[in-house]
């Protein structure tokens, strides 16, 4: 028989909130809640960032130890000026296949002006993963954690990208506001809602995607 490769995600651990095009590839868990994720991640800490469990369950289940990280750069370079945005647009949509999406031009407007006139698909997403990204921008459904659900998606996959995750410091990584914060390891359901409570939109995903062969 045909040997069929496919690729999917490791119990890929990023919360959303809800999804209008599934990715059939990965399976996804995205947080999404309304609390103010800036003034958390100013007072990220070691000590109170993952503090995911009750006193009482401390001495149950063992904890999950965290790593930080040196994190790669990663900058999405929006656009204010109105007469670049009018003059690159129709070379941007073709560039990223917007057309693919939708012909409304101020949808593709929206898009430019968030992630920039340089912005490429990392090569680690496949097409339901920039119709959801182009979505979380585009959609007023997803206010108000569209581009915090972007910008992590985007992240996750650029760093896949890069091959710079190492996997000896954890087999997850938890990415907040475009940025790589910290290793962990698996977590709990209870642990997932702690997150969902602390940083609405985050990514807790896999270091390493697998490789399922289908016989």
């Amino acid at each position: 028989m045909k040997l069929k490769l496919l690729k999917i995600s490791n119990k890929l651990k990023i919360f959303k909130k809800k999804t209008q095009h599934t990715n059939p590839l990965t399976k996804v868990k995205m947080l999404i809640n309304s609390s103010e994720i800036k003034n958390k991640i100013e007072n990220l800490s070691m000590n109170d960032s993952f503090d995911l469990k009750d006193e009482k369950q401390k001495n149950k289940t063992s904890e999950i130890k965290f790593e930080m990280t040196v994190d790669t750069k990663f900058i999405l370079k929006s656009v204010t000026n109105n007469k670049i945005v009018k003059n690159n647009l129709e070379k941007f949509a073709e560039k990223l296949e917007l057309k693919n999406f939708t012909e409304n031009k101020d949808e593709w407007k929206k898009f430019y002006i968030f992630v920039g006139s340089s912005f490429v698909w990392p090569s680690t997403m496949n097409f339901n993963e920039h119709h959801e990204v182009f979505d979380y921008i585009t959609c007023p459904n997803w206010d108000p954690t569209g581009e915090e659900l972007a910008r992590n998606t985007i992240k996750y996959r650029c760093l896949l990208e890069s091959g710079t995750l190492d996997k000896s410091k954890g087999t997850y990584i938890l990415i907040v506001h475009g940025e790589l914060i910290e290793y962990g390891g698996n977590i709990s359901s209870e642990e997932e809602e702690e997150l969902y409570k602390k940083y609405p939109g985050c990514f807790y995903a896999p270091v390493v995607e697998r490789f399922i062969i289908i016989r």
